[in-house]
Parts: C-alpha cells; structure tokens; sequence
C-alpha cells in the first residue's frame, strides 16, 4: 500500500505542476489527459481536493469545477537541495520546467528511461528546449543518459537528491 501512496504523491505533484504551468483554469478531465499518469478520474479529484486543503489550488464553483494553482502553489514548485538537508554538491536550484522533468522521469522513466522527443511531448515543450534543460540536468548529475542508443534515454540518476515527497516510489530502488 506504501507503494500506491507514493505514486499518488508524484501525481499531485504532477497536476500541481500542470497547474501552475496552465495559463488557464482546467478541467479534471484536462488535468488527467495532461499528466498522462493513467489514474481514475475519482483519484484526480481527491488529490485536487487534498491540494486545495493545502492551499495549493482552487477550484471555481462552475460546474464541472474548473481548477488552478494558488500564488503559493508557485513556490513550492521550485526544488533546491539545501531543503533535503544534504550539502549538496552543485547547489542548484531547479527551475519550474526542470521540475517538471525530475517528475515525469520519476513517473513515466523508471524501467527504461525516456527520449527526449517523449519528454517533450509529455511535458508540452519543444524538443530542442527539452534536450537543452535534460543536458543541463546531466551536468549538475541530475539525470543520466543513454547516449549509446539513438535518441538517447534518460533517467533519474538518483531520487537521493529530491525531497521525500518528490521522489516517488522509485526510492527504495537507488
């Protein structure tokens, strides 16, 4: 059961993300295509729920209720390993994007990693700007690479350097 709430964690984070990203107000069912996470509709709703207990999003009273992320929702996007109580070795801060990145590597890229170009279209980002920030994230050992399969895949290097409710249920496995 550790495993699913786990899981669950990473989604919330995903539609957090999502909605601090959206320009607009989303659906439930916008929020569920969007973060390709494969959850019932029920399960979107009681994450959504449980983040707007936090104060991290709002909801409308239209109906179907129409969903957006809080002014504080945007800085508890931003990840720095100082949070985690390790030294850490860069120092980095992640940016929102990067973010994003980290958690859809943590979800979808476990088993065998993801190309840049599934990235992209998971995360609505150009390839080319995806690339650049996933080798940025290599530089500051972030992520890995497989460069000798064409397009490389990436991975997490490891979920050490997030914090605990980031780090999905891949932290037993480092």
């Amino acid at each position: 059961m550790q495993g699913r709430s786990s899981i669950m964690a990473t989604t919330a984070d995903l539609l957090l993300i999502t909605l601090v990203n959206s320009s607009q107000p989303l659906r439930v069912s916008e929020l569920k295509r969007a973060i390709h996470g494969g959850i019932q509709k029920k399960e979107v709703n009681t994450l959504l729920y449980s983040l707007q207990d936090r104060g991290l999003v709002e909801r409308t009273v239209e109906n179907p209720p129409l969903w957006s992320a809080t002014v504080a929702a945007a800085s508890t996007v931003v990840l720095e390993n100082s949070d985690n109580g390790n030294d850490g070795d860069q120092g980095t801060t992640l940016t929102r994007d990067e973010h994003t990145l980290v958690i859809i590597l943590m979800e979808h890229g476990k088993e065998h990693g993801l190309s840049g170009g599934s990235i992209a279209a998971l995360v609505g980002k150009s390839v080319a700007l995806t690339n650049k920030m996933l080798y940025g994230l290599e530089r500051n050992n972030k992520v890995i690479s497989r460069s000798r399969t064409n397009p490389p895949l990436w991975k997490i290097r490891s979920t050490d350097n997030y914090p605990t409710e980031c780090r999905g249920s891949s932290s037993s496995d480092s």
